[in-house]
């Protein structure tokens, strides 16, 4: 009995230690806040500055919109059909069946003979007329400007000109002003003699000034002839010039023509079919001659389904994937959509695609850090990523989000 007494007792003190009473209990106590540490202030603020900043982020950054799709390295081998591109005989035949050519190699050279006689002649005028207008823009700035006959005289320059009609044209012009120069001589002795006697009275004053003004006249004709030669000398000039830009035209025409008399290769390749009889043989203009065989060159065949095909247009870039080769050990391998199927087709297991053609930018991919070149193959497999655009992060969560909550809400 009294051990029960004494085990009641040490609950009650027990309780009185662990529960304090009400009244027991300062009045600061019940409303009394703890201000956190700075550790936790900081916390709290970084938090916030982390928030903001994705909020931030996520109001400019973009994301790229894609359609993945599989395909296969296919080679691509477009078949050229060369034709003759004048009408003429064949005057040399350089390639036989079966031979490799290089882009830029002549194939087939027509006799040009006739249209080389006229290119020749052509630029032989051309010579011609180009010296004629160096020559007149020369006679030009070398005619005198001013002065007595006598003094435009001794301006005139003394040369031999190559050109026969410039040549022609200096000595005229010389010849007429030393036909003034005479005239001048004459009338200015006339002009001293009529002074002297007007000196003496026994000449009038109108004899006088009748005999200077015919000094002065003749000066001035003299004047007037040269600024009428000057004028013919721009007007031939004129026609030089225009006779020279006719010229170079016809040579520029003329040697387009000399240069579609050869065939060359348009790219590199095999000739597989040669229709050529040989050397001597008349061809028609359009004529097919031979067929070029390319080097096959390596594109990709994506199958992409129909729900994305309405995405997909000429010119989208293209990122590929190599089944088998690590993403981050290669180089990525790049190109863009080059043709879109018009009609659907079907895969092996029935699977309704459409065939999209997109190219490669390289037909090698580099190993990152070694440098090793992997020359790609036909049949490799891919996976591609057709960009089709760009879109705001916050536009791509809302439409996420939206079709997320339609898809559980009914």
């Amino acid at each position: 009995m009294m051990r029960q007494q004494h085990q009641g007792m040490d609950w009650n003190w027990l309780e009185q230690q662990l529960f304090l009473p009400a009244e027991s209990v300062p009045e600061t106590l019940e409303s009394q806040l703890v201000r956190p540490g700075p550790t936790g202030i900081w916390l709290f603020w970084i938090a916030v500055a982390g928030v903001f900043g994705l909020l931030l982020w996520a109001a400019f950054a973009h994301i790229e919109v894609v359609v993945r799709c599989r395909g296969m390295l296919r080679p691509h081998v477009p078949v050229h059909v060369l034709r003759s591109p004048v009408e003429g005989i064949v005057e040399e035949l350089r390639v036989q069946l079966h031979q490799v050519v290089r882009q830029g190699d002549t194939l087939v050279r027509f006799r040009d003979s006739e249209v080389r006689v006229r290119l020749r002649t052509l630029e032989q005028e051309l010579a011609h007329e180009q010296l004629n207008a160096e020559e007149l823009q020369q006679l030009l700035q070398q005619l005198p400007t001013g002065g007595s006959p006598t003094e435009l005289l001794g301006q005139l320059p003394q040369r031999t000109w190559r050109s026969p009609m410039v040549q022609a044209l200096a000595q005229l012009i010389r010849k007429d002003v030393q036909l003034f120069a005479r005239q001048q001589e004459l009338l200015r002795r006339r002009w001293e003699r009529t002074a002297a006697l007007y000196e003496r009275q026994f000449a009038s004053g109108e004899e006088y000034e009748e005999a200077l003004a015919a000094v002065r006249e003749l000066e001035l004709r003299t004047m007037q002839y040269l600024q009428s030669r000057r004028q013919e000398l721009v007007q031939r000039l004129d026609a030089a010039e225009h006779r020279l830009q006719e010229l170079r035209t016809q040579q520029r025409l003329l040697r387009e023509q000399l240069r579609s008399y050869v065939l060359t290769a348009p790219v590199d390749g095999q000739i597989t079919e040669l229709r050529i009889p040989g050397v001597g043989a008349y061809c028609t203009a359009g004529q097919e001659l031979l067929t070029l065989t390319p080097e096959a060159q390596l594109e990709a065949e994506l199958l992409v389904e129909p729900a994305d095909i309405l995405l997909v247009r000429s010119g989208q870039p293209v990122r590929y994937l190599l089944q088998g080769y690590p993403a981050g050990q290669w180089e990525r391998l790049e190109g863009e959509v080059l043709s879109v199927a018009e009609n659907v087709g079907a895969t092996g297991t029935g699977q309704p695609v459409y065939i999209v053609r997109a190219s490669l930018r390289s037909e090698q991919v580099r190993e990152r850090g070694s440098g090793v070149l992997l020359r790609l193959q036909k049949g490799l497999p891919v996976q591609a990523a057709i960009v089709i655009g760009r879109k705001p992060l916050l536009r791509w969560l809302y439409d996420r989000s939206r079709s997320i909550a339609e898809s559980v809400v009914p």
